[in-house]
């Protein structure tokens, strides 16, 4: 199925931000692309379900509450192809990639070591495919992807759900800063987990480590691309899983 490419939301303005890299202050905007969902710059993406919505707009019950989060990787984690080929066709070319993601999602509201503290599914994935820039095909695409994904997850679980990309490198962009902000973004390195931080007006010290954890597929093992999921949980500090142990109980060395 083709899609149109999609056209920012021009009735929100963009708003300016901005961050510390290496001593140097680096001025970017996030744009409204469709609804729940932000381009950051152009090394980054945001999308998320009402529930996440909540907490960003500071929803007062939270309170004085400390966040467990529970992480996940996107592709070969949440989900794989549907086709059976290691990239995907296009934005509908996927499904769940096990059965049981769907009871691990749902215990996840109910089995937890400590009830006091606000629970969120945050995904972080590189894209390094996807051209973050206005009228990009590829940006396009992939949040009609993500956008059909947090529908079907938000039917799984109550709890708030965001998704964050890491996007292409801006090559094609002479601003030394941005290429450096695309490079913390993408995992190992915990950018995304810097900006969820920043969307929930939380701290370091606002998270329960030892309620949180990350899952993904990267992790060093023998036939694995990379170790970057296993890398940014130990930077962000919190236990890794791989899909194997946390959604089929395989114990692994």
């Amino acid at each position: 199925m083709n899609n149109p490419v999609q056209n920012e939301d021009e009735s929100f303005p963009p708003i300016p931000k901005s961050m510390l890299i290496g001593g140097e202050v680096y001025h970017y905007q996030e744009i409204r692309y469709r609804k729940n969902c932000e381009r950051i710059g152009s090394h980054m993406l945001r999308m998320y379900n009402d529930k996440f919505l909540s907490i960003r707009l500071g929803d007062k019950s939270l309170t004085g509450k400390k966040y467990s989060i529970a992480g996940f990787d996107m592709d070969e984690t949440i989900i794989t192809t549907q086709s059976g080929t290691r990239f995907g066709h296009g934005a509908w070319d996927w499904c769940i990639k096990y059965p049981e993601v769907v009871s691990r999602l749902k215990e996840l509201e109910t089995t937890h070591s400590n009830d006091d503290t606000i629970k969120v599914i945050a995904i972080f994935t590189n894209q390094g495919a996807i051209n973050n820039t206005k009228r990009s095909k590829s940006l396009s695409g992939f949040t009609h992807k993500i956008s059909s994904i947090i529908k079907k997850l938000s039917t799984l679980t109550s709890l708030p759900i965001v998704i964050y990309a890491a996007t292409r490198d801006p090559q094609a962009n002479k601003n030394v800063l941005a290429k450096k902000a695309a490079k913390i973004a993408r995992k190992p390195d915990i950018g995304m987990f810097q900006q969820l931080l920043n969307d929930i007006n939380a701290t370091k010290e606002d998270v329960s480590y030892q309620d949180s954890f990350f899952c993904g597929d990267a992790a060093g093992r023998p036939g694995d691309f990379s170790e970057c999921d296993i890398g940014i949980a130990k930077k962000i500090g919190v236990k890794f899983y791989t899909p194997e142990q946390y959604f089929l109980d395989v114990k692994e060395k």
